[in-house]
């Protein structure tokens, strides 16, 4: 995995800068939210103490952020298109390609070939498969 990771170089490296914008988006949510939230003072028999009170939305907010932030930096690191730098060799070869479809509907169930016209086509094609050996098949 780490030497795949080695071969890896970016196309816009520049665009990493905006990683920057994330450590400033959460310092303003959790200004915002220290600015905006509210204590809730519970009647207590404990000497009107202040009772913390989070609820699931306030929860759900959080995690839906730092969610939101994760795709943010993974989105810049795509726009900074990262690319392998593993080469590749052409290789050239004698021959042609050939791409054989069938018919498998009821119509080649005929008996106009003998057993019929599916069994005569795979026949052929086997016959096709071993003198064509210079040839790339696709089935």
């Amino acid at each position: 995995m780490m030497t795949y990771l080695n071969n890896i170089q970016f196309a816009y490296p520049l665009v990493f800068w905006f990683l920057l914008t994330i450590p400033v988006l959460v310092a303003y949510y959790i200004w915002k939210h220290n600015y905006l939230s509210s204590e809730v003072v519970m009647p207590s028999p404990w000497s009107g103490q202040k009772m913390p009170f989070t609820s699931y939305k306030t929860i759900l907010n959080h995690v839906f952020f730092g969610t939101r932030m994760i795709v943010l930096g993974l989105l810049i690191a795509i726009l900074a298109r990262p690319e392998s730098t593993v080469n590749w060799k052409n290789v050239t070869k004698e021959g042609i390609d050939i791409m054989i479809t069938l018919d498998i509907s009821s119509s080649m169930l005929s008996k106009d070939f003998s057993p019929n016209r599916v069994e005569a086509a795979k026949k052929s094609l086997k016959n096709l498969s071993i003198h064509a050996r210079k040839t790339k098949l696709a089935w």
